[in-house]
């Protein structure tokens, strides 16, 4: 596959990834459900999956010494997920925004730091712009 090809793969992958944060928004602002779950429900679920995810996603380099801090953070970040898991809604999608901003702002580092392809990046502002949204629409919605 060629590097164009591999870039377009991921990008509609990403993009197919936002999907289930809007449609969680649109059932809690809805107050609808899927599958017997309310929107706040899955968004609340959604949202620790990603996070999680994203937080996993700093393990990738980590195999040099220099990268370390990398995994340091994904792991903070998995231990919070944790505490997220039994929070009341509110708190819970507050605490996710933090740490999807978190995670966000350390890969715009790392893009400067260490080189990431561009096309990460744009996918990245995109998607945790529409992730963080959703979250704080589930935030005043709850």
């Amino acid at each position: 596959m060629r590097k164009a090809e591999s870039s377009l793969a991921y990008i509609v992958a990403g993009a197919l990834g936002g999907l289930p944060f809007l449609a969680a928004a649109w059932l809690t602002l809805l107050g609808g459900s899927w599958m017997g779950l309310s929107g706040q429900a899955l968004l609340h679920s959604y949202g620790i999956a990603i996070a999680g995810f994203m937080a996993g996603t700093l393990w990738g380099g980590t195999f040099s010494p220099p990268r370390f801090q990398d995994a340091l953070l994904g792991m903070l970040a998995a231990l919070a997920l944790t505490l997220v898991v039994w929070m009341p809604m509110p708190q819970a999608y507050l605490t996710l925004v933090v740490l999807l901003a978190t995670l966000w702002a350390y890969d715009l580092l790392r893009f400067y730091r260490y080189g990431l392809p561009r096309w990460y990046t744009g996918l990245r502002c995109s998607l945790s712009t529409v992730a963080i949204a959703a979250l704080l629409a589930g935030f005043f919605l709850a």
